[in-house]
């Protein structure tokens, strides 16, 4: 694991959406698991170029050089004395 960089946000993005069709494929119709891969990359950027605390990190996982997972997390919004995971 490390700190994503700003390079990493699409292979992010990519690895939100695959790991969310395999998750909830047939539970949810695939418009509303999958939705838009570039929505996902400008929310991913964001969150590495602008986090909405000191303590909101994303972490990516690598294998043979490839991004295969990510972790994003932080302060809570409700009580800034305890942490959550936000997306893995």
């Amino acid at each position: 694991m490390r700190a994503a960089t700003e390079a990493d946000v699409a292979a992010v993005a990519v690895v939100h959406v695959d790991s969310s069709r395999v998750a909830y494929e047939g539970v949810f119709p695939d418009a509303a698991i999958v939705g838009d891969l570039d929505r996902h990359r400008e929310a991913w950027g964001r969150y590495v170029r602008e986090p909405a605390s000191p303590e909101h990190r994303l972490l990516v996982a690598t294998a043979a050089g490839e991004i295969v997972g990510f972790a994003a997390f932080g302060a809570s919004r409700d009580e800034r004395a305890v942490g959550k995971v936000y997306a893995m």
